[in-house]
């Protein structure tokens, strides 16, 4: 079973992604604001983290990611990212692009539909 981290502030977006993805073999995680989610990929290994750019709460996609760049983990984990913000996704793929595919940005809203799909290709394999 594969395990996923996704880290979103909006319930509702919580609710549709672990519905898009129910009835695969993968165990859904969530957090809602950065500090939340780096606690937990400290205490746990995922194979798929999903990051929202932005949280109403601490942090942002950013921080994650510059944590996941400095530990052991960025070699084991594959990061998708989704983001209303399309002048940030050439930014975001060129400053971590050692741990981050550009091909797995994607922009809301289509692009979480998008983002579901490629996930369930992703965790049928």
């Amino acid at each position: 079973m594969k395990k996923l981290l996704y880290v979103e502030d909006e319930k509702e977006l919580q609710t549709i992604f672990a519905s898009g993805l129910n009835g695969l073999d993968v165990e859904i995680s969530s957090a809602a604001d950065a500090s939340s989610a780096i606690k937990i990929i400290e205490e746990q290994d995922f194979d798929i983290i999903v990051l929202d750019l932005h949280y109403v709460g601490e942090g942002s996609a950013k921080d994650i990611l510059k944590f996941i760049e400095s530990t052991s983990k960025k070699m084991c984990v594959e990061i998708f990212i989704v983001t209303g913000f399309i002048d940030l996704k050439m930014s975001l793929s060129k400053e971590f692009d050692y741990i981050l595919n550009p091909q797995n940005i994607f922009l809301k809203p289509d692009g979480f539909f998008e983002l579901i799909l490629r996930l369930k290709t992703l965790l049928k394999s």
